[in-house]
């Protein structure tokens, strides 16, 4: 519940349309924060190895991009169209 405290998310079952980015999605913390992010509607984008792609998309990540792509970054300002509200 920390994170919707310390990012002044609403709770759950609060909808908000924002665009969240964790990197690491496939930890611990970052499977929980797809499930969290995903249970106030939001869009999410992760960072992690194209091995764990399916099962985040599983938990409910949209978009998984491999963190070792030289052009990761880009491409995730683009799935955000440059609107990444929260990361």
């Amino acid at each position: 519940l920390g994170i919707f405290h310390e990012m002044g998310l609403p709770l759950p079952p609060a909808k908000i349309e924002a665009n969240f980015l964790v990197w690491s999605g496939s930890t611990s913390v970052g499977q929980c924060a797809i499930q969290l992010a995903k249970s106030i509607a939001c869009f999410f984008i992760t960072a992690a190895s194209p091995a764990r792609h399916d099962y985040l998309k599983g938990l409910g990540a949209d978009v998984c991009f491999d963190y070792k792509d030289p052009y990761v970054v880009p491409k995730i300002k683009q799935a955000a169209k440059d609107n990444l509200a929260y990361a």
